[in-house]
């Protein structure tokens, strides 16, 4: 038999063009060489053989299988600049998925940052009520620093300004209320009716201006109108309560009479 090297030369040079034709030509010699041993291995004993005979038929199966892996998660990889039109594109299509990979891990890593934080700051707001609950409020109002920090909202510096109120710290409440109406940032419409009338209980505790806090009454109760209905026996008003409700009604009066 006569073996045209010539010829196997030009086709092994075409096979090798790009990585799919790389790997044919390394499967075929490698069916080549062994096909040849167990052929022309005459002199061969079984035992021999046999290693090279399990290996003739497995080899098939794992080709394929490592084929298949490369077809589905690296199909990409499978080209040569050859291949396309414009080689251009080769390098284009490369640098394309680079730049989606890159944009998928990122918006991976935003997602799982925003989900982390969110049970971050659920887990603060669970600990937060069950320390006010049970009236641990230097607990309490460490819970609600780390809600601040993670977002600052009216809502939550209503929850830290109550806190301090109870820890007699009420000038520093007064402060962080003052930040919560600045801000106007509510996560529950309760929150913005509260927000006055608790100034204006801040503001009677510290025995100030009457008129500031009776205009921080008048807006909660144009926000929420049930909230005049606690006036009356809420302590933290009882200096200003009956004087308020008197001009309250009196100044409802007038209104319905015009």
């Amino acid at each position: 038999m006569k073996l045209d090297t010539r010829s196997f030369g030009e086709v092994a040079k075409s096979l090798s063009r790009n990585p799919v034709s790389i790997i044919a030509l390394f499967i075929v010699l490698t069916y080549g060489i062994s096909s040849l041993v167990v052929g022309f291995g005459e002199n061969l004993e079984p035992y021999e053989r046999l290693p090279m005979i399990l290996f003739m038929v497995i080899f098939p199966f794992v080709v394929i299988h490592k084929f298949l892996h490369l077809v589905i998660d690296h199909h990409s990889k499978l080209y040569a600049p050859s291949d396309f039109k414009d080689e251009r594109y080769f390098f284009e299509l490369h640098k394309f998925k680079d730049e989606l990979e890159a944009d998928v891990t990122r918006r991976l890593e935003e997602q799982v940052d925003i989900l982390k934080n969110d049970f971050e700051k659920e887990s603060a707001m669970i600990r937060m009520v069950t320390s006010i609950i049970n009236e641990r409020w230097s607990v309490a109002n460490k819970y609600a620093d780390i809600l601040i920090k993670k977002h600052e909202n009216s809502s939550y510096l209503i929850q830290k300004s109550y806190i301090l109120k109870r820890m007699n710290n009420i000038p520093e409440a007064l402060r962080n209320i003052n930040r919560a109406i600045e801000l106007n940032e509510f996560i529950n419409e309760d929150d913005k009716y509260l927000v006055y009338y608790n100034r204006a209980c801040y503001q009677a505790l510290l025995k100030m201006d009457k008129q500031s806090i009776f205009e921080d009454l008048i807006k909660a109760i144009e926000i929420n109108s049930q909230c005049i209905n606690g006036i009356k026996d809420d302590p933290d008003l009882s200096s200003i309560s009956e004087e308020f409700l008197e001009s309250f009604s009196q100044a409802k009066n007038i209104v319905n009479q015009t």
